[in-house]
């Protein structure tokens, strides 16, 4: 039997996956949008996994998407390119996996991931001198808006800095009135010729300061990902109705006057975060903010992000043989047992423990202990609760 304080992620080794045993009412599960090596193309439109993704462009000098033999996985991935020969407009060429014919609806303090993988053209790549968005997410807009600022976007700056940016406010009846607040943070310089596999994660939250944005990143030869992001902020606009209106991926930039090409890959879209990383690409644990493995008892089970202020607590748990019963607990550093469940035959496929911070009573800030026992198992970590 499930705890209610846990939300528990499964995952199945196919690439289709997946199914998801939650406490939420609300749902959302894994779904492959672009693999490469199966798609085609006609005139810009993708076919891929059953969809047609109707390719959206502005401005000129942009060039409509194509198979391209760079790929993250198998053979195929697909390539994006504007030349830049004019100035002075915007330029973009995406695919937009949620689009604004049918919005999503999203729920407030629901979480969402979206995970791919991109490189940056070793041959056609000008460093951007202006804003160059790679994903954003936008949301419903007010009647009569002539524009919409995404509240969700990836984007690389000045010297290929990769940076995630986060909007909320009341989304008004012209695009830059009132402008919304943002939040942002440059995360890292990402190099030309390297797959980065990227899941962008969030919590929808217009109405208080509780909302955050993760970033989880790895180069395709990495084991382990890691995480840069914003906590304890607001997240999306407060006036219109909570729906998605666009997830895009692909390229849009402000008026420069040079050419870039990317290449991108395995795109996901997931209410859970192992529903969005590229399956099969990394080991299960996650690397930022472990305890050091100077410290021998406490350096067994991965708890991640750790020091931890708001957002989901991600617990890898190690193999567990059939027929065996093990258990995992949080306690307090005086020994008081915080939440409990037990792991038993049923859980075999279990990948990683995602805990909800609505879930988990943590609201005092100190050092807890996570503990995974039982079935031949002692395993500890300390988390630091902010």
């Amino acid at each position: 039997m499930m705890h209610k304080n846990f939300k528990l992620l499964y995952m199945k080794t196919s690439n289709v996956l997946l199914y998801l045993v939650v406490m939420s009412p609300l749902c959302l599960f894994a779904q492959l949008f672009i693999d490469g090596e199966n798609a085609s193309i006609n005139n810009g439109n993708l076919r891929d996994n059953g969809r047609t993704i109707l390719v959206q462009t502005e401005g000129s000098g942009w060039v409509h998407p194509w198979l391209s033999g760079f790929s993250r996985r198998g053979g195929k991935g697909i390539g994006f390119r504007i030349d830049g020969s004019r100035s002075g407009a915007k330029q973009r060429v995406e695919y937009p996996i949620i689009r604004w014919t049918s919005p999503q609806d999203v729920a407030n303090n629901a979480n969402r991931y979206t995970g791919f993988s991109f490189r940056l053209d070793t041959e056609v790549w000008s460093a951007p001198t202006k804003w160059f968005l790679i994903h954003q997410i936008q949301q419903v807009a007010v009647a009569n808006q002539t524009g919409n600022f995404p509240f969700i976007a990836l984007s690389i700056e000045r010297n290929n800095m990769l940076r995630i940016t986060s909007r909320n406010g009341r989304n008004g009846n012209t695009v830059r009135n009132p402008s919304p607040k943002v939040d942002a943070r440059n995360i890292f310089q990402v190099q030309k010729g390297v797959w980065y596999d990227v899941v962008v994660g969030w919590k929808f939250s217009p109405y208080a300061p509780n909302g955050w944005v993760n970033v989880w990143i790895k180069t395709a030869n990495e084991n382990k990902y890691r995480m840069f992001g914003m906590n304890n902020i607001r997240i999306g606009y407060d006036q219109p109705a909570r729906k998605i209106l666009n997830n895009k991926i692909g390229i849009y930039r402000g008026t420069v006057n040079a050419a870039n090409k990317i290449h991108f890959d395995e795109v996901r879209w997931a209410g859970f975060f192992d529903g969005a990383k590229l399956p099969g690409a990394a080991k299960k644990e996650l690397s930022e903010n472990l305890v050091s493995q100077d410290d021998a008892v406490f350096s067994q089970v991965s708890v991640y992000p750790n020091p931890w202020q708001n957002g989901p607590l991600f617990v890898q748990l190690p193999k567990i043989e059939e027929n065996s019963s093990a258990q995992i607990s949080v306690y307090s550093l005086l020994g008081k047992e915080i939440a409990k469940r037990q792991i038993d035959d049923s859980d075999l496929n279990l990948d990683i423990l995602e805990l909800q911070p609505e879930l988990l009573n943590l609201n005092r800030p100190g050092l807890y202990i996570v503990k995974i026992s039982g079935a031949g198992l002692d395993y500890t970590q300390k988390l630091t609760v902010e």
